[in-house]
């Protein structure tokens, strides 16, 4: 009896393990961050920020210090492997306030796998006067508020919050990072 390679099978089998190991589930609850000391491990700190769990007197939280910069300090989230897929989600929010003595420009911006442009990204910023929180959001393809990049909701790779150039140290607290429905 003659045997038949079933290429097609073989093949979508295969393409369907590689992506499953490149995109990362997301909870329905659409949470990016678990706030745990565990956690901090696979946060990307930036520019001299330091990071720890604060978990006060109620719910976990991130703390961020940044030192006066000319650069951008703060802290980069990326799923434990590949990217994540939010292909059911419109964009991710995140709640902060600033906890220290001066303004903070606190920018929130998502990744994209680039495909050779380096501006695969889309951001928008809120101004945090100290002791104030606000909840930044970004939708995917807006910047600034207006048309972006046309990132793929399905791979992304970063979530960044960043001070813009603080003139003075600063210190601020994610209370939050999830995607939107």
């Amino acid at each position: 009896m003659k045997k038949v390679l079933r290429i097609p099978f073989l093949l979508s089998l295969l393409i369907s393990g590689i992506f499953s190991v490149c995109a990362q589930d997301v909870p329905a609850s659409g949470e990016l961050f678990g706030f745990k000391e565990e956690d901090l491990d696979a946060l990307k700190l930036r520019f001299g920020a330091t990071a720890t769990i604060d978990k006060g007197d109620s719910t976990p939280v991130l703390k961020v210090e940044v030192p006066a910069s000319g650069n951008y300090p703060g802290v980069g989230f990326a799923p434990a492997a590949g990217d994540w897929d939010l292909s059911d989600f419109k964009g991710i929010e995140a709640e902060v306030s600033n906890e220290g003595s001066s303004n903070l420009s606190l920018t929130l911006r998502v990744d994209n796998q680039g495909k050779g442009d380096p501006n695969t990204w889309n951001a928008e910023a809120a101004a945090l006067k100290p002791g104030e929180t606000k909840t930044i959001t970004v939708f995917f393809g807006k910047t600034w508020g207006k048309e972006g990049a046309a990132i793929d909701p399905a791979h992304i790779v970063e979530t960044q919050i960043f001070a813009a150039s603080p003139a003075e140290e600063g210190v601020f607290v994610v209370r939050s990072l999830r995607a939107i429905p």
